[in-house]
Formats: C-alpha cells, sequence, structure tokens
C-alpha cells in the first residue's frame, strides 16, 4: 500500500503544464523603501502613516 501511495504522488508530482515547467522565474529588485514597507504592513499605525509609505515604496520603484 505504501509503494502504491509513493508511486501515486511521484506521478502526480510530474505533470506539470509545460509553461509551469519551463517558465523563468520573474522576480523584481525589492527596494529599501518596499522592505520597510512590506516589514510595517501587520504592524498597528494610522492609516494615512500606512499609505505614505505604500507611496514612498511605488516612488521607489524603478519603471
Amino acid at each position: 500500500m505504501i509503494v502504491v501511495v509513493g508511486a501515486w504522488l511521484a506521478g502526480c508530482a510530474n505533470h506539470l503544464p509545460a509553461q509551469e515547467r519551463e517558465a523563468p522565474v520573474q522576480h523584481q529588485e525589492e527596494t529599501n523603501v518596499c522592505m520597510v514597507y512590506r516589514a510595517m504592513m501587520t504592524a498597528p499605525m494610522p492609516p494615512q502613516d500606512m499609505e505614505r509609505l505604500r507611496v514612498a515604496c511605488e516612488a521607489s520603484m524603478p519603471e
């Protein structure tokens, strides 16, 4: 039974669409301002301060 379950899981793991298997990982370098914004997203702070951090993050990102 363990062998059957293991084979079934192994078979399912290899059936990804070709796009997902071969797609290059696209990541964007995050600025220090955005790292601060993301770190503070769960911090208790007034909404206007959170908005200020969000706007600063967006402004710091390269086009």
